[in-house]
């Protein structure tokens, strides 16, 4: 005759089983969720040409300043100048948004650290965010423009 503490034991043993189970299948569904977040950032590329090494970004971005007025020197220097950190940071939402460069390679790029390519991002867009709200055009809009006619893409798409 099975006692208690046996009916208890084996129940533990069964709970384990289907625990260890749980989790095996947890992992199974995040591995499955991982891969649906490539394939759907894969669909979502608005960019048909890739920066798919760093020379062709540079030559880019030698362009960009070209036309622009800035020279490549000025926009990798520390200068705070506010024509030169929205020019800067419109380059690098452009590179990251429509190119899917890393904030890592825009960082090496540019000489900066990835925290501020980050913070660039972000203020562009809060600076995307209140055009749309308010209509108001900031110098960092202004050089989105200009590079996004540059490099032959609509603006309107960077929302």
């Amino acid at each position: 005759m099975e006692t208690i503490t046996d009916k208890n034991a084996r129940a533990e043993i069964e709970a384990h089983k289907l625990q260890l189970q749980i989790n095996e299948h947890q992992r199974s569904i995040s591995k499955l969720q991982r891969k649906m977040v490539k394939v759907y950032t894969m669909i979502n590329k608005r960019s048909s040409t890739p920066l798919s090494n760093l020379e062709s970004a540079l030559e880019m971005v030698k362009k960009i300043s070209d036309e622009i007025n800035i020279t490549h020197k000025e926009l990798k220097s520390k200068t705070r100048l506010q024509e030169v950190v929205a020019a800067r940071q419109a380059i690098w939402y452009i590179f990251h948004k429509e190119y899917g460069m890393t904030f890592t390679s825009l960082a090496k790029m540019f000489d900066k650290n990835h925290a501020t390519i980050i913070h660039g991002v972000r203020r562009v867009e809060d600076s995307l965010y209140l055009y749309q709200k308010f209509n108001s055009k900031t110098m960092t809009i202004l050089f989105l423009e200009k590079i996004c006619k540059v490099i032959g893409i609509k603006s309107q798409q960077l929302n």
